[in-house]
């Protein structure tokens, strides 16, 4: 399963940053720790690293687009990885069929992934 690159709040009441520019293209090798991009918020410009090393793909964001935090915005993909069937992704052990994205797609219950969040905590 791919590492997320997500878009972070690098402030207390941040809600959105903007992508100033990818330092990679998509399906490029990176290794753990390399700077991916540069993003800017209303106080800081920041250099974004690679968590994971593998190949970026799925990059949904470009130079000049504003992102809600918390937000996919690119995926890393270990070698020799592929995308997971719907019988394959994280709610087949649910017995459930559902989407190995976090973004739409048809989820199982409580979303596509077991990341349990503050806000999910909450409903």
């Amino acid at each position: 399963m791919p590492k997320n690159v997500i878009m972070p709040a690098l402030g207390v009441a941040q809600e959105t940053g903007r992508v100033l520019k990818w330092f990679k293209s998509e399906g490029d090798r990176v290794s753990q720790g390399e700077m991916l991009l540069e993003v800017e918020t209303d106080k800081a410009t920041v250099e974004l690293e690679a968590v994971a090393s593998g190949v970026l793909r799925d990059i949904t964001a470009v130079a000049g687009d504003e992102v809600p935090v918390g937000t996919v915005i690119a995926g890393i993909w270990a070698d020799g990885e592929t995308e997971a069937h719907p019988a394959e992704g994280p709610c087949a052990a649910n017995g459930k069929s559902g989407s190995s994205k976090m973004t739409g797609g048809n989820n199982c219950e409580f979303g596509a992934t077991g990341i349990s969040t503050p806000k999910r905590k909450r409903i």
